[in-house]
């Protein structure tokens, strides 16, 4: 039997369909990888993709430098910008939004986790 692996990365770009397109043709050129879907969020400017392939070939479609359309350089300073942005945050606050933000489905996988105890422990 043959072994797959489905990869699912995600790239920091969900509006310039020519950069979305540049990456998905460079996964699409992986030699024993094939690309099942490619979903752009223009709102969160985030493009997932999903891949599957054999080990070499999703490790093949996976370099960095095969799909990423910008020079190194252009990502390092994309890095410095997005690292600075995020430095201004106050992080407690972020924090604390984070957590009411994902209230509902923390204390969902908290209830479920007790109901699989209770489950696990009765037999």
């Amino acid at each position: 039997m043959q072994k797959l692996i489905e990869c699912v990365p995600n790239f920091s770009e969900g509006r310039d369909q020519k950069i979305i397109q540049q990456i998905t043709d460079a996964i699409k050129s992986a030699e024993g990888a094939a690309l099942l879907d490619v979903d752009p969020g223009a709102t969160t400017n985030r493009t997932v993709v999903t891949l599957v392939g054999t080990p070499e070939g999703a490790v093949e479609a996976g370099f960095l430098d095969r799909v990423a359309p910008a020079p190194a350089e252009e990502l390092l300073a994309e890095a410095h910008k997005v690292a600075a942005q995020l430095k201004s945050l106050h992080l407690s606050s972020h924090a604390a939004t984070k957590l009411r933000a994902r209230e509902h489905t923390l204390r969902a996988i908290h209830a479920a986790i007790e109901q699989d105890e209770k489950l696990f422990h009765s037999r």
